[in-house]
């Protein structure tokens, strides 16, 4: 009966037995979904990776992990982030100052939640 419960209390995002919820969303740009023409336009610096996840932190509150590799770009990002209406993919494509429009077919998007 207890797991029933927690099933649907993990699913609302709500606390479970005092617990909080983690909730994780990852948005992520690869070797599978873009040639690298596509991919390049978002290999940030280790400086660059710094200040966007101080800014980011800054900004909206949340946990943030940027990952930067030849292969692939990941973000993600932890916290209430339905609550904030964060798009790590728009998030992303400002930094890179890249038209989302554009972009947003070559990203792929996880949405985890957690107990």
């Amino acid at each position: 009966m207890q797991r029933r419960s927690s099933k649907k209390t993990i699913a609302k995002g709500k606390k479970h037995l005092g617990v909080p919820v983690l909730n994780i969303i990852m948005a992520g740009i690869d070797y599978k979904t873009a040639k690298l023409e596509y991919r390049e336009k978002f290999s940030f610096t280790k400086r660059k990776v710094r200040e966007i996840i101080k800014d980011i932190n800054k900004k909206c509150h949340l946990g943030v992990v940027l990952l930067c590799t030849c292969n692939r770009t990941e973000l993600y990002i932890s916290g209430s982030t339905d609550e904030k209406n964060i798009d790590p993919v728009k998030l992303l494509c400002e930094y890179a100052e890249a038209d989302i429009d554009e972009y947003r077919q070559f990203f792929s998007l996880s949405k985890i939640e957690m107990q």
